[in-house]
């Protein structure tokens, strides 16, 4: 068979074969061709490589095209061989494999005896001859010795060029997983990345599980661009973690690193405010040791790491002032008239327009003691007093001076690894870690505080076995857990002594209740949660299977991936104690839809006790299940000594989400008649509006669950996700490389991007205050359940569940998988100095990206087009008229005997809203990237990255009816990005330049001393103004300000900031 013709069969077997490939490889390989002095082939040549810290040797032998390959090397030092009877000896010494590395090591056989030998020597870093992928290694010394804030290796993602951090200074601790996964690679936004430990699945939902101590830790590589169809399970980057193993030397480490306020200077803001450091203290320790238990065959590592400490947690707050507390408000009466709160007690029909209602104002804006709820003054002995000036209405006047969350984080990581034969080898791993977070203890007292909890658990098993020279297969294993827990501080709190009625406290099991969440528009909130109180778990389970065939040139790779999750939640929060929201609805006037008061009105309605809404529930738990099953075949063809190409496809198929019991809502019918629907039209056909004549208006359409005719999953499951990746290398010059590569890549659909619905199976109360817009109240502070809690129906009620509330089912229209398409050209450039240096242009398109999507909203000819507010299409849209509900949805503000004009207008007027996920979304980005590198050699690793790069997204609609998404700005882009890092060894000591016959005291002190540093600079996000209007006469211009500082950074007196004049019921054009 010519070159030609095999190389087309290869090709075409590539992409043919059914098997496929582990998703990310976490060793290194190195390849070669091994040739005589001629330039011919040397086939049946031996091939050792050995790595010099365990000594363990891997053989193979060339082919007839005088090609070898030698797979799965774990990171580090490694010595090749080469030799064969009546040839001399090759060797290369001093070989440096990195994690996902493919190292080019050719061999040219002298003509002579084995005995002769030709040594080469290899350089700590050159251009990439096997393939065009983009990332950046983070090798162990630098993981070792860079100034790492947090000492999370992951911390360092940030080094690789295109990487984006997308969220603020935040803490990035190993404890902190949402921290480490808020970074965007290559414009393919927050969150869609992949994460892996020794190449088994790290995540939990759309974050990395865990992180192992920089101590575990030999290196880790971030891949932004990859075009090995191996590599799969997001459109992001892939972060590939290597722990370290041990050798045949005995070696260990305890180590000791400390922060503390003593050593900090203030705080910007508490400086300037005049406050007192916050103390806190920061104690991180561990014991890590690794060596030989048989040697060149078997060796362990293990590592501990203990860390208590403490985050200071300023935050403003904004708590009633004393007056407030009495009823007083007259200090935001002399601010304006728009302060004005008024009596809720006074609502009644406008004399003069119909649907409308007026109440009349508090004098002097202050409301009488006698009026004031004993429940509301309970609750408000739990804020402290002001303790700062804050704006002049009252906001922001608190800090608290001790505000710190107390955290505990350990964790153990241990691994064993076991060379068999020199073509057999295994190694296993566990990691186990613990951590607890007590804060949001923001007024020391039971009215706020949580106690967060998570517990990972990560074992991986793997072997790689040789079974001849040219075929060698791995198989791996891996299962990773998360336990999230979360608690009040405040469980088992006695919510009768805040006075509420028997009927709300017989509700909860004491054991369990919390102090009630209590929300007053314009102050710090009470009894707030973060996901919720209760649990929830995530499960992956991991299976690969590969098996890579060296066939002449070409290095064939087929392998199989499966990935199993498990989610199993119970949140309750609002099952063991209520959600009590106060806004200006009841307090504002002089009729019931003028604009609210800046602040103050919200407070108001709290101490009179007219609740605006809330919310208890019978919660119920849930087990969620999908699963990505993985095919891929890709052949990296080495077609001549300077030219390597990539070919692969990959497929991936997601099993749609399911809930093990079908307990979900699983799609919506439009037009499913409802037991109510009759009554309805007929009533509507009595009283109807002249938008809607009676013939058009339906109410109809709901819910499904699998047993009502819904679909058993989430979604129909899309067939269509396959992945092709191509790219090459060319080196028209020794050290130069040309490369570039496109590749597809799919994200997921299922657990790591939503979760089930349970409505129904989980039940929830609303608080209804009012059926006749504040005439009177059905539901107030005393007793806001006056009707008791609804109990779950499971799908019992069919389409009719939840009617007169909102609904959500997961998707709507054509699903289909989340992908982008990426592309990259550059240039390798091998420098003076043992630098590398690399520019590349990257580009990528993304579609079908979820879209949250109103599909109950107002039709937008009902709207107003003016560019201001419009308060006569306010009033007409607001305007209370017959309602065709009233007394058919009980337990919901439908149920009264008048509705707002607006919900008669909407195609689903039976529900409060309507929403489901689309599949249509698109991004775009192109950018530049560069950098600049030097690996460790005669004391001296510097690295450096520069990104230049555009994000643009439609993931929205600008307005709620609107057909066609809103092009913006990505809320991820980052125009420029720059960061540089590095270790400089000081050239003093008895091994250094200067020093070598210091004494040993003289070394101790003054020798081995080095210098590393670390930096990155970034542009900051877009900045949206949302609904602000700005001034008649002011442009965009008139934004940006001289002379800016912290506390006024733009012109805010651009914007019309009056409440009184923002847009409501408005069509939105920018």
């Amino acid at each position: 068979m010519t070159r030609v013709v095999q190389g087309a069969v290869v090709c075409v077997l590539s992409m043919l074969l059914a098997a496929t490939a582990i998703a990310q490889e976490a060793r290194g390989t190195i390849q070669g061709r091994v040739t005589d002095e001629s330039g011919g082939v040397v086939p049946g040549a031996r091939v050792d490589v050995t790595n010099v810290a365990t000594g363990v040797v891997t053989d193979t032998n060339s082919n007839e095209q005088g090609s070898y390959r030698v797979p799965f090397l774990i990171p580090g030092r490694y010595r090749v061989a080469v030799s064969l009877n009546g040839f001399g000896r090759f060797q290369s010494p001093d070989i440096e494999v990195h994690v996902a590395d493919v190292l080019t090591v050719d061999a040219i056989l002298p003509a002579g005896q084995v005995t002769d030998e030709v040594t080469v020597s290899a350089a700590p870093i050159a251009i990439d001859r096997s393939s065009a992928s983009l990332g950046q290694v983070v090798d162990a010394r630098r993981i070792a010795e860079l100034p790492i804030r947090e000492g999370s290796a992951i911390e360092l993602v940030i080094l690789a060029p295109g990487v984006a951090n997308t969220t603020n200074l935040r803490s990035r601790k190993a404890a902190f997983n949402n921290g480490l996964s808020q970074f965007s690679s290559d414009g393919a936004g927050e969150k869609r990345n992949d994460f892996t430990i020794d190449g088994v699945a790290n995540v939990a939902g759309d974050r990395v599980a865990y992180s192992p101590p920089s101590a575990a830790v030999e290196e880790f590589k971030i891949q932004t661009s990859t075009y090995d169809a191996g590599i799969g399970n997001a459109m992001g980057a892939a972060v590939n973690v290597v722990t370290k193993s041990g050798t045949n030397r005995l070696t260990g480490q305890v180590y000791e690193w400390f922060r503390g306020s003593g050593l900090d200077e203030q705080d910007f803001f508490d400086k300037a405010a005049k406050r007192p450091k916050r103390d806190y203290t920061d104690n991180r320790f561990g014991a890590a040791v690794g060596g030989p238990i048989l040697r060149n065959r078997t060796f362990y590592f293990a590592n501990v790491e203990v860390n208590p400490f403490e985050v200071p947690t300023p935050a403003v707050l904004t708590v009633p002032t004393e007056r407030m507390r009495g009823g007083d408000f007259s200090e935001l009466l002399a601010l304006g008239p728009q302060y004005q709160i008024f009596d809720p007690a006074t609502t009644r029909p406008h004399p003069s327009q119909a649907g409308r209602f007026v109440r009349d104002p508090f004098p002097g804006n202050i409301i009488p003691a006698n009026r004031l709820s004993p429940i509301a003054r309970r609750i408000l002995e739990y804020y402290p007093l002001p303790n700062q000036g804050g704006t002049a209405d009252g906001g922001n006047n608190y800090v608290n001076p001790t505000s710190v969350a107390d955290e505990t984080y350990y964790t153990v990581t241990t691994r064993v690894d076991h060379s068999l034969t020199s073509r057999h080898r295994i190694y296993g791993r566990y990691s186990w870690d613990f951590w607890e977070e007590s804060k949001n203890n923001l007024f020391d007292n039971a009215a706020t505080g949580i106690v967060l909890n998570r517990k990972n658990r990560v074992l991986g098993v793997d072997d790689a076995y040789t079974w001849k020279d040219n075929l060698l297969t791995n198989v791996r294993a891996g299962y990773t857990r998360q336990l999230f827990p979360e608690r009040r501080q405040s469980q088992g709190f006695d919510v009768a002594g805040l006075g509420f009625s028997p009927a709300l406290t017989g509700l909860v099991d004491p054991a369990q209740a919390t102090f009630p969440n209590v929300s007053i528009g314009g102050y710090t909130p009470l009894g707030t949660w973060e996901s919720g109180d209760g649990f929830f778990t995530t499960d992956v389970y991991n299976a690969h299977t590969s098996l890579m065939w060296l066939l002449g040139n070409h290095n064939v790779k087929f392998g199989t991936e499966y990935r199993h999750y498990v989610e199993h939640a119970s949140r309750y929060p609002t099952a063991i104690s209520p959600t009590l929201t106060f806004n200006n609805q009841w307090t504002r006037g002089p009729i019931d839809n003028a604009a609210g008061a800046p602040r103050g009105q919200d407070l108001a309605s709290f101490m009179l006790g007219y609740i605006s809404g809330g919310s208890m529930s019978r919660a119920a738990d849930y087990t969620e299940r999908s699963g990505v099953l993985s095919f891929y075949a890709h052949n990296d063809w080495r077609v001549r000594s300077n030219l390597t190409v990539n070919l692969g496809l990959r497929y991936e198929y997601e099993r749609p989400l399911t809930e093990s019991r079908d307990r979900m809502i699983s799609g919506f019918d439009q037009s499913a008649v409802l037991p109510i629907s009759a009554a309805a039209e007929a009533a509507y056909a009595r009283s109807p509006i002249a938008e809607v004549p009676a013939q058009s208006f339906r109410a109809r359409g709901g819910v499904l669950y699998p047993d009502t005719g819904g679909p058993n999953a989430a979604w129909e499951g899309d067939r269509n996700n396959f992945m092709p990746r191509a790219g090459f290398s060319w080196q028209p010059f020794t050290a130069t490389a040309v490369r570039g590569g496109y590749g597809l890549y799919y994200d997921a659909l299922g657990p790591n991007r939503i979760s089930v619905n349970q409505t129904g199976y989980s039940r929830v109360t609303s608080v209804v205050p009012s059926l006749d817009n504040g005439q009177t109240f059905v539901a107030t502070l005393d007793n806001p359940f006056p009707d008791g809690l609804l109990d779950p129906v499971g799908s019992g009620l069919g389409a009719f569940t939840n009617a007169g509330l909102a609904v959500s089912f997961p998707y709507v229209g054509q699903v289909r998988t989340p992908h982008t398409h990426r592309w990259s050209m550059g240039v390798q450039q091998e420098l003076p100095g043992l630098f590398l240096a690399e520019v590349t242009y990257v580009g990528g398109y993304s579609a079908n990206l979820t879209v949250g999507r109103d599909l109950n909203a107002v039709p937008g000819q009902f709207l107003s087009t003016s560019p201001v507010r419009d308060n006569a299409t306010n009033n007409f849209l607001t305007q209370q008229v017959a309602n065709p509900f009233a007394g058919l949805l009980p337990g919901s503000g439908l149920n009264g005997g008048t509705v707002a004009r607006t919900q008669l207008l909407r195609p689903y007027p039976h529900f409060s809203g309507v929403s489901a996920l689309e599949t249509n979304g698109t991004s775009d980005y192109k950018a530049l990237q560069a950098r600049v590198e030097r690996r460790m050699a005669g004391g001296i690793t510097l690295q450096a990255g520069y990104t230049w790069s555009k994000t643009m997204t439609e993931t929205e609609y600008l307005n709620a009816f609107d057909a066609q998404l809103h092009r913006v700005i990505g809320a991820f882009d980052r125009t420029h990005i720059f960061v540089t890092s590095g270790i400089v060894e000081l050239p003093f000591g008895q091994e250094r330049r200067w020093g070598k016959q210091w004494s040993t005291l003289a070394d101790t002190v003054l020798g081995g001393w080095q210098v590393s540093f670390l930096l990155k600079q970034q542009s900051g996000p877009p900045l949206g103004f949302g609904n602000y209007l700005l001034k008649p006469g002011m442009t965009v211009d008139d934004i940006p300000i001289d002379g800016r500082d912290i506390t006024r950074w733009f012109n805010v007196d651009a914007f019309e900031r009056a409440p009184a004049q923002q847009l409501v019921s408005n069509v939105r054009t920018t």
